[in-house]
C-alpha cells in the first residue's frame, strides 16, 4: 500500500481497552469509499465487546483522510457508520455546526471541531 511504516513511539489500541474510553473519534484512510483493511480488522476483531454490548451508547465520530477531494470521504463515513452502529454507539456527526456560509476549513480543524462535539456529548451522557 506504500504506505510508511509504524513509528516506535506510537502505541497500538488492542480492542478490549476501548471499553476504558468515554467515547470515542475513530480516524482512517480511505480506500476506494470504504476505510482501510486494517481497520476494518481492527472492528472485525470487537467481536466479545459486541457480544456484551460493551461499546452501547458511546458517542463516536469518524474523520478520515483521501488523497484528493472527491476520493470517497462520503461514502467512507457512510460504510464506517455501521460499525458503530451495529455496537448501538451513537454517531456524532460533525454536520454544519461551525455557523452558516461557505467556508474554507482544513482537515485538521475539522478534527478539532468533531472532538469537540464528541466531548460535548460525552458531557451530557454523564
Amino acid at each position: 500500500m506504500k504506505a510508511p511504516p509504524k513509528p516506535d513511539d506510537v502505541p497500538l489500541i488492542r480492542p478490549e481497552q476501548l471499553v476504558e474510553a468515554d467515547g470515542f473519534l475513530f480516524g482512517f484512510p480511505s480506500r476506494f469509499g470504504v476505510m482501510a483493511a486494517q481497520c476494518k480488522a481492527f472492528f472485525d476483531a470487537t467481536n466479545s465487546l459486541w457480544e456484551t454490548q460493551a461499546l452501547a451508547g458511546k458517542p463516536a465520530g469518524i474523520f478520515w483522510s483521501t488523497g484528493f477531494h472527491g476520493g470517497g470521504q462520503e461514502l467512507t463515513t457512510l460504510t464506517a457508520i455501521t460499525q458503530l452502529a451495529h455496537h448501538g454507539m451513537l454517531f456524532v456527526p460533525l454536520g454544519y455546526t461551525f455557523g452558516s456560509g461557505m467556508f474554507e476549513i482544513d482537515d485538521i480543524n475539522l478534527t478539532v471541531l468533531e472532538r469537540m462535539r464528541v466531548m460535548e456529548l460525552e458531557s451530557r451522557l454523564k
